[in-house]
């Protein structure tokens, strides 16, 4: 009687065991689906936000004193490629930590 139970309990204790393991999984895949949705809304409300910025500035006709360089418009243009490079790496770090945390 005292092995059946065991074995009933063991049994019981590996299904819910591997419902725990799979919960977490799912959770994780959740995680991931919201951080890549999360990352590509930022991407393109940053994109969106740069594009008016240029535009804005293309349609303004400025003062020659008032305009910007090429030189400031290049790194205006490389700091938004460095801020979409960081965003990119941010998001690709949280989704390792996700996956790392899950396989422990």
């Amino acid at each position: 009687s005292t092995i059946i139970n065991q074995d009933a309990q063991q049994q019981l204790y590996d299904q819910l065991t591997a419902a725990v393991e799979q919960a977490k999984v799912d959770m994780l895949n959740l995680y991931v689906k919201t951080a890549d949705i999360q990352m590509k809304n930022y991407d393109k409300q940053y994109n969106k936000e740069l594009d008016k910025m240029f535009i804005e500035r293309k349609q303004k006709s400025l003062p020659i004193e008032q305009q910007l360089t090429s030189i400031m418009l290049n790194l205006l243009e490389k700091r938004a490629d460095n801020k979409k490079e960081r965003i990119k790496c941010v998001n690709e770090f949280k989704i390792h930590c996700l996956h790392s945390n899950s396989n422990h």
